[in-house]
């Protein structure tokens, strides 16, 4: 059930990510698209991975060892990055942690908060 369920969340996340990747810039093609060896051609996101992957702020680079972890859960770190990357901001790796200078951006820009006392009401 846990299973089911998880599959309708990437789902639901992958479509998330698309709309707002689509939403906020034009995308335009490269010559070349990355590929991913641990990435089937069956898999049912390919054809939207490989128009994401199309775009020039290279949204989804994947890891240094150049695969794409399909099955990995998305952290909130890497998240933060996704965000401050479809919004247009270039950002290098922080040298101490990756997603450091992507957290001062995204807290620069207003994308996220730096308080843990935040009271969260539904409207």
């Amino acid at each position: 059930m846990e299973e089911i369920v998880m599959k309708r969340v990437r789902r639901i996340f992958v479509k998330m990510m698309i709309a707002v990747i689509l939403l906020v810039g034009n995308i335009s093609a490269k010559a070349e698209v990355n590929q991913f060896p641990d990435v089937p051609d069956t898999a049912w996101y390919m054809e939207d991975l490989q128009y994401i992957l199309k775009d020039p702020r290279e949204i989804f680079s994947g890891y240094p060892d150049g695969t794409f972890k399909p099955n990995d859960t998305l952290t909130v770190d890497m998240y933060i990055k996704l965000i401050v990357t479809v919004m247009g901001h270039q950002v290098e790796n922080g040298k101490d942690y990756w997603a450091s200078t992507y957290i001062e951006k995204a807290l620069e820009e207003g994308y996220i908060i730096s308080s843990e006392d935040i009271l969260i009401v539904r409207k």
